[in-house]
């Protein structure tokens, strides 16, 4: 279980740093041949687009990894009581994988009914369209990772 982590680990971090450098590198592209040789690429914004489009929906799998995703813990304020914030939490968890679930089942449908291509590269659009689903999957690995630690944790404390 643990290489399989390792290895969705090293595929978001491989996507994720693909990402930027195209980012980088496409607007450095379009920066230099538009001041410097005056001839302006039409082409280097495009792909700066669906780099940072492919950065941000990995970059999310990331943060949930890392367990950095933005939280609202007001109801966990509510509740002193430990069973109550257990709930709170389990309750959120599985409505976090309801979103995510459906994120997924709309990004197949995206990605198996586009047809157009891209205007500057004339690629076709459902491979930008691609990290929607890709991403909402290993976002949905990550939560059950994520839900899986938290009872392991539990359990372990409360057999202390």
């Amino acid at each position: 279980m643990k290489r399989i982590f390792k290895f969705i680990s090293w595929f978001e971090n491989i996507i994720i740093t693909i990402a930027l450098f195209t980012i980088i590198g496409s607007i450095f592209i379009g920066v230099v041949s538009r001041y410097v040789f005056n001839s302006p690429v039409i082409w280097s914004e495009e792909l700066a687009l669906f780099g940072m489009i492919w950065l941000v929906f990995f970059g999310s799998s990331v943060v949930i990894r890392e367990r950095n995703h933005i939280r609202l813990d007001l109801l966990e304020y509510f509740f002193r009581h430990e069973k109550a914030k257990k709930v709170t939490n389990l309750i959120a968890d599985i409505l976090v994988i309801a979103v995510l679930a459906a994120i997924f089942i709309y990004g197949i449908k995206q990605f198996l009914f586009v047809t157009d291509l891209t205007t500057a590269l004339q690629i076709p659009r459902r491979y930008i369209l691609l990290a929607i689903p890709v991403s909402a999957a290993l976002m949905l690995i990550r939560m059950a990772e994520k839900m899986y630690r938290d009872r392991k944790s539990e359990r372990e404390a409360a057999q202390c």
